[in-house]
């Protein structure tokens, strides 16, 4: 199937994107077995920065800010700004008919890598303190 235009690419994507939504929120992670786990965790043991985003994402479609911020703060963190920029996308699609060029700073994009795998690694180092409480 080919896509003749930048509207009917958005429109399937909000299609897909609304679909995926549904599944999530009227079969959470946390109650369903079938969403894959992550290779990440299933190789090393350890969580990566994306861990917990689909469960996390599940509970912000079900309005549970602090559970989704517990399973996975990157994500909700970070949740807006890829909202707007889908948004921004869909919008330039439906009104002129054509994708625009998604800004990237190469600062920002290691920043944002920066700080995802700090999270990452923070987010494993709580066995150190489990002596403490």
């Amino acid at each position: 199937m080919r896509f003749r235009s930048a509207r009917h690419q958005a429109a399937v994507l909000l299609a897909v994107t609304g679909a995926m939504a549904a599944v999530l929120r009227l079969f959470p992670p946390a109650a369903h077995g079938f969403y894959p786990p992550c290779p990440f965790h299933s190789l090393f043991g350890i969580l990566c920065p994306g861990c917990g985003a689909t469960r996390a994402l599940a509970a912000l479609l079900d309005g549970r800010w602090t559970d989704a911020a517990h399973l996975n703060l990157f994500f909700v963190v970070l949740a807006p700004f890829l909202l707007a920029l889908l948004a921004a996308e869909l919008y330039s699609a439906f009104r002129w008919d054509r994708w625009r060029p998604i800004p990237q700073s190469p600062a920002a994009v290691s920043a944002v890598l920066t700080v995802a795998v700090l999270f990452g690694f923070a987010r494993n180092m709580h066995w150190l303190f489990q002596g403490f409480q």
